[in-house]
């Protein structure tokens, strides 16, 4: 597990995001951009918007090395 909190655009928390020693990685998570229903798209925020953006970060840090471990894709991101 991988521990994520959302950030803005100057890079501060969001002030309702996870804190604590459980958080590894910050990623951009305020206003972001997102699909919404019918077809249409929405600024969105929240932590779970940071998590698609390292979980995105991690899948392409394993599909360009596919060996890592779970140890060393988190050490990249942090």
């Amino acid at each position: 597990m991988i521990g994520v909190t959302a950030t803005d655009a100057d890079d501060k928390l969001l002030p309702v995001a996870n804190r604590g020693p459980q958080v590894a990685v910050a990623a951009p998570g305020v206003d972001i951009l997102a699909d919404a229903p019918h077809g249409g798209y929405q600024l969105t925020s929240g932590t779970s918007v940071a998590a698609a953006h390292a979980s995105g970060v991690a899948a392409l840090l394993l599909a360009r090395e596919p060996k890592l471990t779970p140890a060393k894709v988190r050490h990249v991101l942090m």
